[in-house]
């Protein structure tokens, strides 16, 4: 139970939103799925005022179109998993949508939109998205715009949005590649400790690497390609390296992250090429 008065907004436009948000200043909060921001309400972690519900935007779908796929910040992990026609680099978020922590619950209400917009280290959404390239669709008080996810994330819990701006989808390009996505737990109900994401094609491989640091870290492992396989200990020491400023919390140590990145990322890659 949410032990102090709120005033409850369910706007139906992105402008609506961006308004309340605009009035409500720091007392606002957004609600998308409500997996996280809820129980922080519950638990008295969060205090806002004013929530604002996104379910009357209409930002639920998601589209494939010939070149890309909109996802909008409403969709749940259980939407991307049963899509059907998801093809190249995108096939990634199924991929993750089949493995994501939480179970059934996590997976009928819980949306991408919302986990980019959260922004934590230890989720399996960010890392995911700068792999396959994912341009980010924000409203706010000047209207939209579109940023890049590898500009997105700046730090642990901080994104690019502005003040009142709120995530309203994501456009995911559609590039012939094979995928592999994996993440190692310490528990089967824990957050991720690493998440690598491999995308590969003709002419190029790369896997970013998720929960090691405060944001995403893309690694080109191009160089790494040997005879039709891998250089699996000179792609694993490269991404290793490629970690700099390791995370840590109480599930795992940083230098345990970063070991443990290099490994994820060579089986990640290993998996994709197999695909």
């Amino acid at each position: 139970m949410i032990r102090y008065d709120i005033r409850y907004h369910r706007p139906t436009t992105a402008e609506e939103a961006s308004a309340v948000l605009l009035g409500a200043g720091a007392e606002g909060v957004v609600i998308g799925g409500g997996t996280v921001v809820v129980p922080q309400m519950v638990r008295n972690e969060r205090r806002a005022r004013d929530v604002v519900d996104l379910r009357g935007l209409g930002i639920d779908k998601l589209t494939v179109h010939t070149d890309h796929v909109e996802i909008g910040a409403m969709v749940t992990y259980g939407t991307v998993l049963r899509a059907e026609r998801l093809a190249g680099s995108s096939v990634l978020l199924q991929q993750l949508a089949g493995v994501v922590t939480g179970g059934c619950q996590i997976l009928n209400l819980g949306t991408l939109g919302g986990s980019a917009a959260y922004a934590s280290p230890c989720l399996d959404v960010p890392g995911a998205l700068v792999a396959v390239g994912a341009s980010m669709c924000a409203h706010g008080p000047d209207g939209p715009r579109e940023i890049p996810a590898g500009e997105f994330f700046l730090d642990a819990q901080k994104t690019a949005l502005g003040p009142a701006e709120l995530l309203t989808g994501m456009r995911i390009p559609v590039a012939p590649a094979s995928t592999g996505y994996l993440k190692m737990q310490a528990a089967s109900s824990g957050w991720p400790v690493v998440t690598a994401s491999a995308v590969i094609d003709d002419s190029a491989a790369h896997v970013t690497i998720g929960a090691a640091q405060a944001v995403p870290v893309r690694v080109d492992v191009s160089a790494f390609r040997v005879d039709g396989g891998w250089d699996g200990a000179a792609l694993t020491e490269s991404v290793r390296e490629a970690i700099e400023d390791p995370w840590h919390d109480s599930q795992a140590p940083a230098h345990y992250r970063k070991h443990v990145a290099g490994v994820l990322a060579r089986r990640a890659v290993e998996r994709a090429g197999s695909a």
